[in-house]
C-alpha cells in the first residue's frame, strides 16, 4: 500500500510540475498545494538506544513521498572522496536514522546509524565497517556525539518483502560502539566518551537494490 502512495505522489507530483526557466528541470509549481497523505510521515519502527547504560525510546519513520526517503534502507554504496562524479564500490550500504520521542521533526538528538556489508546481508550477517552519530546531543546545537574506534553492526534478523512488495521488508539489527564528543566536522581531542548501544527493530526501505 505505502509502495503504491510513493508512486502515486510521484505522478501527482509530476503533474504538478513546471519547466525551470533557466535549468531546464521539471520543478514543483509553488501555486499548486499537495496535501500529505494521511499518517505521513509512516511509522516504520522502534529502537532502544543505551549511553553508558541509559535507554532511550526512539523511532524510525518513512518520509518518501513521490521518491524513497525512507528513515532505514538498503542501497548502493557511492565514493565520492576523489574528483569529478562518484563512483559505485560494490557494496551495499545500510542507512538507519531514528528519532527521539517519537517526534519525526526532532532536530536534537537524532541518532544516525551507517554500516557496510560487502552485499546485502542475510539474517547472522555483522558488520565492522559502521559509523554512529548522534546531532545537537542534548538539544545544543553544533554538539555532537560520533563514533570512535571498532563499532559493530549484527543483523539479527531480516527478510526482504513486505505487503506484497519487495521494496520493504523487516530488520532486527544491534548496534555497539564507543562515541565521543566531536564537532559537525570531527572528533574533539580529549573529549568525554560513552558506551552506545542500540537495538532496532523496524521495517526497511530497498533503494533500487
Amino acid at each position: 500500500m505505502r509502495t503504491a502512495l510513493v508512486f502515486g505522489f510521484a505522478l501527482m507530483a509530476a503533474f504538478a510540475s513546471i519547466c525551470d526557466a533557466q535549468t531546464g528541470e521539471l520543478v514543483l509549481d509553488p501555486s499548486v498545494n499537495m496535501p500529505l497523505p494521511e499518517g505521513y510521515p509512516w511509522k516504520m519502527g522502534d529502537a532502544t538506544v543505551r549511553l553508558n547504560g541509559a535507554a532511550t525510546a526512539y523511532t524510525t519513520y518513512d518520509f518518501s513521498i513521490g521518491a524513497f526517503d525512507a528513515a532505514v534502507q538498503f542501497r548502493k554504496d557511492y565514493d565520492c572522496s576523489g574528483t569529478g562524479s562518484c563512483k559505485q564500490t560494490g557494496k551495499v550500504l545500510l542507512s538507519m536514522t531514528a528519532h527521539p520521542e517519537g517526534n519525526p521533526d526532532a532536530e536534537h538528538d537524532v541518532v544516525l546509524i551507517r554500516g557496510l556489508f560487502p552485499n546485502l546481508p542475510k539474517t547472522g550477517k555483522k558488520s565492522r565497517a559502521v559509523t554512529v552519530e548522534i546531532q545537537d546531543v542534548g538539544g545544543q546545537k553544533g554538539k555532537y556525539l560520533k563514533s570512535k574506534g571498532p563499532a559493530k553492526l549484527v543483523m539479527t534478523h531480516i527478510k526482504r518483502g513486505k505487503d506484497g512488495s519487495d521494496s520493504y521488508g523487516v530488520l532486527k539489527a544491534e548496534v555497539t560502539a564507543t562515541v565521543c564528543e566531536a564537532t559537525e566536522e570531527k572528533l574533539i581531542s580529549g573529549g568525554a566518551c560513552l558506551s552506545f548501544n542500540a537495538v532496532l527493530e523496524t521495517e526497511v526501505q530497498y533503494d533500487s537494490i
